[in-house]
């Protein structure tokens, strides 16, 4: 587990993501004492790293949420657990989380289960390559079946894969099924103890360097395969400091905001590199995407459909055991105020509930 501590004296600012945008230097009204410690938890970037990708990376690594904060006596943490969606599931249940970050399959495991979250915004559109080792005659996903696979269980890939399988008429059952995470996924790959991988650039790189075979991609396609997941807070933050939780998806906003400008391609690559990132497969992974469609922050009827789809297809499979109530759950108030006081409105497109853009 990674923990990065900030607070008003001490803070992370890349200089050229922290000039780009000016933050708002707002202080908590006298109505609002501000939190002694503000808690974000999310997705590792899978190398150990004290930073991920992402929206909530840049933010983090780029010091948009330290500059928001830098005039206030209140520290930052920043913790990437290595169990993933299913770490920060149990963070949240245990207290420990104000703010995560990861994907939307165990964000639905976890809300099946009681935690008390509330979706704020999204973490943008992601997309992933499937691999198999060197020496195996396949060619298409309907190759697959009776082969082994490094996934970690209960993760946003996980569900994507399954969905991906499901597409070529297949089903999780055909194949064998691993729990491995991150770096361990494709050191698994390189050495052949599995014969499939699924994921990140990480995969791609593997491929590229002729230590797999890359047989499928979602890169470029609007479907189910897609990774997708949200930005949260849990409901008692939300309730107790809702001008804290607001400044905090200002933040969130800005970075968004700063990757969708193409001058700043270069500047969020570096910030990747600091997760622990290999710029070359970054640069192959990310050519072609518009950062400013994949990167969105956005709460539209692309992302309502996800999680709905998400929620549909658990509960069709069993694997939640109490639905979700999606209307409920979402709290766009947060996000729709911040893009006003921002002045975003045209910065992301508007995507309708099969993945087309808005007129």
């Amino acid at each position: 587990m990674t923990l990065v501590s900030f607070n008003r004296r001490r803070f992370l600012q890349v200089g050229a993501a922290g000039i780009a945008v000016a933050a708002t230097g707002r202080r908590a009204s006298a109505a609002e004492t501000l939190p002694k410690q503000i808690r974000f938890f999310g997705n590792p970037a899978d190398y150990g790293q004290p930073f991920t990708t992402g929206i909530l990376g840049i933010a983090h690594s780029g010091g948009f949420l330290a500059k928001e904060f830098e005039k206030d006596d209140v520290e930052l943490t920043f913790t990437y657990p290595a169990g993933s969606g299913p770490a920060i599931n149990e963070a949240i249940a245990n207290g420990q989380v104000d703010f995560a970050r990861y994907g939307g399959f165990p964000h639905i495991t976890g809300k099946s289960r009681g935690l008390p979250t509330k979706l704020l915004a999204s973490v943008g559109i992601g997309h992933s390559y499937l691999v198999v080792r060197n020496g195996l005659d396949v060619k298409t996903v309907a190759d697959l079946k009776g082969l082994r696979a490094a996934i970690g269980r209960g993760t946003a890939p996980h569900l994507a894969f399954i969905r991906v399988l499901e597409q070529h008429g297949l089903k999780e059952s055909d194949v064998e099924l691993f729990d491995l995470e991150g770096g361990d996924e494709i050191g698994a790959i390189a050495s052949g103890a599995v014969d499939i991988g699924w994921g990140g650039a990480g995969f791609l790189k593997l491929a590229e360097d002729g230590n797999a075979k890359l047989i499928y991609t979602s890169k470029g396609q609007i479907s189910p395969a897609n990774n997708f997941g949200g930005f949260s807070v849990t409901e008692d933050f939300a309730a107790k400091y809702p001008e804290t939780t607001q400044r905090v998806v200002n933040a969130y906003l800005k970075a968004a905001q700063f990757a969708a400008q193409p001058e700043n391609f270069a500047a969020v690559l570096s910030l990747y590199e600091k997760a622990g990132e290999n710029r070359a497969a970054l640069e192959k992974d990310l050519a072609g995407v518009a950062l400013g469609e994949e990167l969105t922050p956005v709460i539209d009827d692309y992302f309502l459909s996800q999680f709905q789809g998400g929620i549909d297809f658990a509960n069709e499979n069993k694997l939640i055991r109490s639905d979700v109530d999606l209307k409920s759950w979402v709290d766009r108030s947060f996000i729709d105020k911040g893009i006003a006081e921002l002045g975003l409105q045209k910065t992301w497109p508007n995507r309708k509930a099969d993945g087309s853009v808005s007129a």
